[in-house]
């Protein structure tokens, strides 16, 4: 169960859930958050404590644009106040990941990559390192979470939605870095220990997703030399494909 996800995590002594909040036009990261879940012994995921959070402000040449203003609240005026440099920001974020050899890093969607793609200075090479290093051990949850539950229209969730139906309890703050980094660490935590919860959605999804494809074909076999599927062995199907 979960075998695609686990092969990726179980190596892994630390996961970093990031989120970036960037300017309208040329996408560059104004906001930077990130939470950091620690192991506390050997390879499973069971037992997991928080190990660092981050979020900071960051500067930038670009206009942020009326409408990110308007969803995030970021204007220029807290920037001056309040923002760093990538430079002065990546040394901070650098610091709290060096005590672990093996990092995997989550965010919901790739657009986050995009974002920080946009962000580095990619002649520097601490910068471009820093991408390529996250990029390397990069795991889209919005991709993983998008063949196993859809909405009832068969549409990818947003992060708020899909938290809702996992009756994962909302931040304050939506479109805040620090605040969705919290929230998907939760979504996560909540996907492994809710089957109750995730089972019944993925059953919904089937007629839909990619998985959806498989027990399909599944079923057909199944009726087409002539055994009764029970709901049990339908069941079982579904869980072999999460």
């Amino acid at each position: 169960m979960y075998q695609e996800i686990l092969r990726k995590l179980l190596p892994a002594d630390c996961l970093v859930f990031f989120d970036m909040e960037a300017t309208e036009i040329r996408h560059q990261a104004i906001s930077f958050g990130m939470v950091g879940l620690k192991k506390k012994s050997g390879k499973s995921l069971g037992e997991l404590e928080e190990a660092f959070s981050y979020h900071t402000y960051l500067k930038t040449e670009d206009n942020i644009g009326e409408f990110v203003e308007n969803l995030t609240g970021i204007t220029p005026e807290l920037i001056e106040k309040e923002g760093k440099t990538f430079s002065e920001a990546l040394v901070e974020i650098l610091n709290l990941l060096r005590p672990f050899s093996k990092k995997v890093y989550l965010s919901y969607s790739d657009s986050d990559l995009m974002i920080l793609a946009h962000t580095i200075h990619k002649k520097i090479n601490v910068e471009d390192n820093f991408f390529r290093m996250i990029s390397n051990s990069y795991l889209d949850l919005q991709n993983y979470y998008s063949k196993r539950i859809l909405s009832e229209k068969g549409k990818t969730l947003s992060l708020f939605k899909l938290a809702s139906l996992l009756q994962v309890e909302e931040e304050d703050r939506k479109h805040d870095a620090l605040s969705d980094s919290i929230l998907l660490k939760n979504v996560f935590l909540q996907y492994f220990k809710r089957e109750d919860l995730v089972y019944p959605l993925a059953i919904r999804s089937l007629q839909t997703s990619v998985i959806g494809k498989e027990v399909k074909s599944y079923l057909l076999e199944e009726v087409l030399v002539g055994r009764e599927v029970s709901l049990s062995s339908f069941e079982q199907k579904v869980r072999t494909l999460l």
